[in-house]
């Protein structure tokens, strides 16, 4: 310090006052008998802060009487160490702001994308559900050059839509919301492989030969999201129908490990390069071509595996083809009994509620009803049906 020390007060020497500081933990050894700590400020001729002390006191007893003497007084400068913690304190509340507003963020375009999703899809729903009307020669005939164009335009909405629905998927399954509200059920996995494979034979025009099911005997229920499996497995029948090429054979088997169900995807192709494995997983990675999917594919098979406790694994080698693989659950339950479902085709003459919001598709459907002979009653929601019912 810059001032003598010997014959002043503590209070005097680092402090510049002329009594106790309110903190001193030397009056409070000489008080109480006991050690005691405390960090004080120390302060200039004008009485700013100019740094920090770390202050012990202990007291001194008389081994003869056992009456206190005195107090030993251990003096430290912390203001580096001060400094620090406070500079920490600064940054740790500037991180804890910064977390609450990308919170706030994540909260808001969750709620961006739950608004928009419907907004997204039925203007491209009613669009497309025209363009198929037209080319079925609903509204009359065609010319050969309006076909062509109809069937241009429908194609790329088909696109369009189906990078729409990735894009919503990714961010709905990234939702930590949604992850916690998942439901999971027992399910034949059988029966949904089946479809899987046949929807992608008609969807890639293939021949049935091409796309192989190998399932294992006696394979039991699986516990988990059917319609997130069911994605899975499209979206891993896609890419490798999409890129491993024209000619070449894909099968799509399953096998129980342990208590849990082993879902693969293997094709013959060429196979992805090496580099671009480690990155196989990432959104918006295209391994071969730039122009078709949405490279969300396997980002969204990831996620769907990881909600189910797994992680899907990747095996490629150049020339000899590709496997993707993820495993569920395995359920312990028998499928729970369920009466038939009414569907649509019942008998004509049948009347149907169609309560949608948006004209357009809400006429749409009308259209697509009418015409199987159904008799339709329209309302734009659920309090339009009940002030209906009440009048």
């Amino acid at each position: 310090f810059s001032m003598p020390l010997v014959g002043r007060k503590c209070y005097e020497a680092y402090h510049h006052l002329s009594a106790p500081c309110k903190l001193c933990p030397t009056q409070r050894a000489l008080e109480k008998g006991e050690s005691a700590y405390e960090i004080v400020p120390k302060c200039g001729p004008d009485g700013e802060c100019v740094g920090w002390l770390e202050v012990y006191a202990f007291p001194l007893f008389d081994q003869t009487t056992g009456e206190m003497s005195g107090v030993i007084e251990y003096v430290r400068d912390v203001t580096e160490r001060k400094e620090t913690e406070s500079e920490l304190e600064r940054r740790n509340a500037a991180l804890v702001e910064v977390n609450r507003q990308l919170e706030h963020m994540h909260k808001a375009k969750d709620e961006f994308l739950a608004m928009i999703s419907h907004d997204l899809r039925t203007p491209l729903v009613t669009g497309l559900g025209y363009i198929e009307l037209l080319l079925r020669g609903r509204f009359g005939d065609l010319s050969q050059e309006g076909i062509n164009g109809l069937e241009v335009s429908l194609r790329n909405l088909k696109r369009l839509q189906a990078l729409i629905e990735d894009i919503l998927q990714f961010q709905t399954l990234s939702m930590q919301d949604y992850r916690k509200r998942l439901i999971m059920e027992p399910f034949s996995l059988t029966e949904m492989m089946r479809e899987c494979v046949t929807d992608t034979t008609v969807r890639f025009e293939k021949a049935p030969e091409s796309i192989q099911l190998k399932m294992e005997d006696g394979l039991p229920l699986a516990l988990g999201n059917p319609a997130l499996i069911h994605r899975a497995v499209s979206n891993l029948l896609d890419n490798a129908c999409r890129h491993a090429g024209t000619h070449a054979n894909v099968t799509l088997s399953s096998v129980r490990k342990g208590n849990r169900i082993l879902i693969s995807v293997r094709d013959d192709g060429p196979g992805i390069p090496e580099n671009l494995r480690p990155r196989a997983f990432e959104s918006f990675m295209r391994a071969i071509s730039k122009r078709d999917g949405s490279g969300l594919g396997l980002a969204i098979v990831r996620q769907i595996a990881n909600a189910h406790g797994g992680e899907p694994e990747l095996e490629s080698l150049a020339g000899k083809g590709t496997q993707v693989s993820f495993s569920i659950p395995i359920s312990e339950e028998a499928l729970p009994g369920s009466p038939d479902a009414p569907g649509i085709a019942q008998p004509p003459g049948k009347m149907i509620l169609v309560v949608e919001d948006d004209p357009d598709t809400q006429e749409f459907i009308k259209t697509l009803l009418e015409a199987e002979g159904y008799r339709v009653t329209q309302a734009a929601s659920a309090e339009e049906v009940a002030r209906d019912l009440e009048g």
